[in-house]
């Protein structure tokens, strides 16, 4: 681990190491892809959710 950068933001130090640093454009795609997939998961059962609840209140 090392330390990139330390700063201050207010009251609060933040340090930032390189840990989790984007490596290549395949891991930031790869990443991208999990959280799209995530979202896409998240806004189909609310959809799906919502129909329902619409669909019984008729």
């Amino acid at each position: 681990m090392a330390v990139i950068r330390e700063y201050y933001e207010g009251n609060t130090k933040i340090t930032v190491c390189d840990d989790f640093c984007v490596t290549s454009d395949e891991e930031a795609k790869e990443i991208l892809k999990k959280i799209s997939d995530v979202y896409a998961k998240y806004f189909m059962r609310r959809a799906q959710t919502a129909s329902k609840t619409n669909d019984s209140g008729a």
